[in-house]
């Protein structure tokens, strides 16, 4: 079953989390497969912006675990994807709250800056505004999905 996992992740190439017997359970190793055989596998290791971290080589034998298409490694690949407009070095974080964040829309969909929407501390969305409709609160979000901003308590929004 792991085997026929990584090899539709290889030929999609979609981001996947692994763990191993090397590594604890509540850690992972997340990126995409660029080399895969009856008994390895290799990574290319993404940080949490979508920037390349480096290769890792594993035995598919040491694989526990293996996760694709979740919501957060949709998100990466997003920020992935966009990486040449999205510098973790340069991120601003604004603390608002609901409609509070409406000002600020347009001029991030203007930027067209990789966003992280935060909604609770590990609740968020990576992606890009696309859209946004000031009267209705609701962004059009290149991502996982929409949402809407008047459902939401304690946004934050890092640029």
């Amino acid at each position: 079953m792991i085997k026929n996992l990584l090899k539709n992740a290889y030929e999609q190439k979609k981001i996947i989390s692994i763990t191993t017997k090397d590594i604890e359970w509540d850690q992972s190793i997340i990126g995409y497969i660029t080399e895969l055989d009856e008994r390895y596998l290799t990574i290319v290791e993404l940080d949490e912006y979508g920037s390349f971290i480096g290769n890792v080589t594993y035995m598919i034998n040491d694989i526990l675990c293996v996760q694709i298409d979740n919501w957060y490694m949709r998100d990466l690949q997003v920020a992935h994807e966009n990486h040449s407009i999205f510098n973790p070095n340069e991120k601003i974080t604004l603390w608002k709250i609901g409609k509070e964040l409406i000002p600020h829309l347009k001029k991030i969909k203007d930027d067209e800056k990789i966003t992280r929407f935060f909604f609770k501390e590990d609740n968020f969305v990576i992606g890009l505004v696309l859209d946004f409709d000031d009267k209705k609160h609701w962004t059009r979000w290149k991502g996982r999905r929409d949402f809407l901003l008047s459902n939401r308590r304690h946004n934050r929004i890092v640029l």
